[in-house]
């Protein structure tokens, strides 16, 4: 089976299997009350899983743009763009509405977000427009700029909600949005020619596996998990030896498999992410593991 197809096997396995936590998720709200404290680590999560679908979509959204320049899949990227955009637009509104306890963590949410909505208004724009390639770099700088301000506030909520499932949420987000970052600094090298994009391709294939390492090995994987996360490792193998071979080659042909690759690597860590937030719904401490010292306790 050649690499374009697995991935587009690969999208409908992930794509029923994110499905699957999604029925799951009524039965326990239904059958177990939750108690004060998982209330508000919820409402935590809720605030959590905005701020990581800022993150992940501002990255797709600059991902999509970049293709878009190749007309490869017109209608679809399009389509897929305008969605992220109104992702984006919809967390940024979210997050405004959310009140932190402390002092400090006020400051700093203010602070990011005032960061993420002037960001947003530079690059929403040009996301909307037609494509242009003297525009493919700003895109590319101000989508970075977003991804760590967006990563400010996961950290801020993943804090306080210092359980292994709430943790697990951020990282499973994280997964999610590099290999956004990956794709998008692949197809800009190939496109532009510029090689600081294969420089963050190695850096963040680092931060990839190490989050992907972390998802293995966390004690609320279920066997649906693991299915999902076995998949997911042989994707990666399919999806680094496609972006080393167009990065290396300077070879624009392998965009449209980084592409398709990419949407099945979203649906996989997608997946995962919600497996997670069901198990924080879960009661029981077996499913709100304290973590202590960056580990679970």
């Amino acid at each position: 089976m050649n690499s374009s197809n697995f991935c587009r096997r690969a999208i409908i396995v992930a794509s029923v299997l994110a499905v699957l936590p999604m029925q799951i998720a009524p039965t326990f709200a239904q059958k177990v009350p939750l108690s004060s404290n998982q209330v508000a680590a919820l409402q935590s999560v809720e605030s959590a899983l905005s701020a990581g679908k800022l993150r992940a979509s501002s990255q797709r959204a600059a991902r999509l743009y970049l293709e878009s320049g190749l007309e490869l899949r017109v209608q679809r990227t399009q389509n897929a763009l305008t969605t992220e955009v109104a992702n984006v637009e919809t967390s940024l509104a979210m997050l405004k509405k959310v009140t932190m306890k402390g002092d400090k963590e006020k400051r700093d949410l203010k602070r990011a977000l005032d960061s993420l909505t002037e960001q947003w208004g530079e690059l929403k724009p040009v996301l909307t427009s037609k494509y242009r390639t003297d525009k493919t770099q700003p895109v590319y700088d101000i989508s970075e700029q977003m991804y760590i301000y967006a990563s400010k506030i996961t950290f801020l909520f993943e804090d306080v909600n210092n359980s292994e499932a709430g943790y697990m949420i951020d990282v499973a987000g994280r997964l999610q949005s590099t290999s956004e970052r990956i794709a998008k600094a692949a197809i800009h090298g190939v496109t532009s020619g510029k090689s600081g994009s294969a420089v963050d391709f190695i850096t963040w294939k680092k931060e990839y596996l190490e989050a992907y390492r972390e998802l293995v090995g966390s004690p609320l994987n279920d066997e649906s998990q693991t299915r999902n996360l076995e998949l997911g490792g042989v994707m990666w193998g399919i999806f680094d030896n496609i972006i080393t071979r167009a990065i290396t080659k300077s070879d624009i042909s392998q965009v449209i498999d980084i592409s398709k690759c990419a949407d099945g690597m979203w649906e996989i860590a997608q997946s995962s992410r919600t497996a997670y937030v069901v198990a924080l719904k879960r009661s029981g401490s077996d499913k709100m593991i304290v973590r202590n010292n960056g580990k679970p306790s």
